[in-house]
């Protein structure tokens, strides 16, 4: 179905790769192990590349940024358990749960009505 926000969507797109490649290799430089830290920053920037390649080719990028984005979220939330911050413990478990359950919703194309709301739950 034609959607009129489309264009606008389209025009922000590369602007929220960039700010979020800009988060994850902010954040890679953070981690004490170089291996992981390495993963999860070019886990992310191919997953923001794919991401802005995905306005004219949605349905093959779609598999490519899910799992590079699930890479990325585990490698940052095995990290983040490792500390003493409970409340981010707390965030980054909801915030892979929501990405999986996204991805789980979004293959087989069931409960689309909830998938909009945990996509942007998730990008909260």
């Amino acid at each position: 179905m034609d959607n009129p926000a489309r264009f606008w969507a389209d025009a922000g797109l590369p602007f929220f790769c960039e700010s979020l490649s800009g988060f994850f290799i902010g954040f890679s430089s953070r981690i004490p192990s170089k291996v992981a830290a390495a993963i999860i920053k070019y886990c992310s920037a191919c997953a923001m590349i794919a991401g802005f390649l995905a306005i004219a080719l949605q349905d093959p990028m779609m598999p490519v940024i899910s799992v590079l984005a699930i890479l990325s979220c585990f490698y940052i939330t095995v990290f983040v358990l490792k500390s003493k911050l409970l409340f981010l413990k707390f965030l980054s478990i909801i915030c892979l749960v929501l990405v999986y359950d996204c991805v789980y919703m979004h293959f087989p194309r069931t409960h689309l009505e909830i998938l909009s709301v945990l996509q942007k739950a998730n990008f909260c």
